[in-house]
């Protein structure tokens, strides 16, 4: 059976897990970021600087950000298509903990955004949205990522086909977390050899993108 966890616990394990194997990883963070430790942490631990997140986090459709370093997160507030969202940002990957789903309400102004029209039935579907709406007179039936806003891809792999795909590569125990809202994979957590591994899944391959044994 499948299970899910919210995104924020995903994110969590994530992040906690020491990287053991990775079959392939993200690309460095980009040139002229500044990196800072957290105030009076141990080690050489590098962060994103405040900067860098709310850039970041302006391109992710967030206004108005207020962030500051508390601990190993920045937290603050900032305006998401027409409401107020109080703000978890991971310090060292810019990824968004908190909010994790958009509302109803914010999913009919991003697609108003993106310059769908008479928007309606917007109805929440697990981790998507259903819509309805009009584009350049056509009228169409929409699937919305809910963390992201993103029309999703027809193409893209369901949480149950993820868990296929990793049955059959030899992983049992399998829990799909909700999928990253900044760079759109899946998450999941499986066992191996008898051995725990995080896992990042490629939405539309289903090909496991990173790989971490959890400690």
């Amino acid at each position: 059976m499948r299970h899910l966890l919210t995104a924020s616990t995903a994110m969590a394990l994530i992040l906690a897990a020491p990287a053991v194997a990775v079959s392939q990883t993200k690309a460095a963070q980009p040139a002229g970021q500044a990196q800072t430790a957290p105030a009076g942490g141990a080690g050489s631990q590098n962060f994103l600087d405040q900067a860098a997140v709310e850039k970041r986090l302006e391109t992710r459709g967030f206004d108005d950000v207020d962030v500051e370093l508390d601990g190993q997160n920045y937290t603050g507030s900032a305006d998401w298509y027409g409401e107020k969202v109080d703000l978890t940002v991971s310090a060292s990957t810019g990824r968004v903990i908190e909010p994790d789903k958009l509302t109803s309400d914010q999913i009919r102004a991003k697609l108003e955004d993106d310059g769908y029209e008479d928007v309606s039935d917007v109805q929440e579907a697990g981790d998507e949205y259903t819509a309805k709406a009009k584009r350049l007179g056509e009228e169409m039936k929409l699937r919305v990522d809910a963390s992201r806003g993103h029309i999703v891809d027809p193409r893209e792999l369901s949480k149950d086909q993820v868990e296929t795909r990793l049955d059959d590569e030899g992983y049992s125990k399998v829990v799909v977390f909700e999928r990253d809202s900044e760079y759109g994979n899946f998450y999941a957590k499986a066992e191996k050899e008898d051995d725990v591994f995080l896992l990042e899944v490629n939405p539309l391959s289903g090909r496991i993108m990173a790989e971490r044994e959890e400690s």
